[in-house]
């Protein structure tokens, strides 16, 4: 019996390495997508906030093409937001 009876020769090991990679990296873009998806409406929300919160404190304008998360704080707070006017 050979001694290295069993092992694979190094060019199958390469391509059992690549294969590992492989799955590995559409494994990492599906936990992204899910990660993504996962985000409530209500998470945008609070985050709109305070980036509004931080426009109005500083009294610089909003730059953003997402108006109707804005709209009440144009509204009724006066924010400025580029290009509505």
């Amino acid at each position: 019996m050979a001694q290295d009876e069993g092992r694979c020769n190094k060019p199958e090991r390469v391509a059992w390495r690549a294969s590992i990679a492989e799955v590995t990296a559409a494994t990492d873009a599906d936990r992204a997508e899910r990660i993504a998806s996962s985000i409530t409406d209500e998470y945008r929300k609070v985050w709109a906030l305070w980036i509004a919160a931080c426009c109005l404190a500083h009294q610089v304008p909003l730059a953003t093409l997402n108006l109707k998360d804005y709209e009440d704080f144009r509204q009724y707070h006066g924010l400025h937001i580029l290009g509505t006017e």
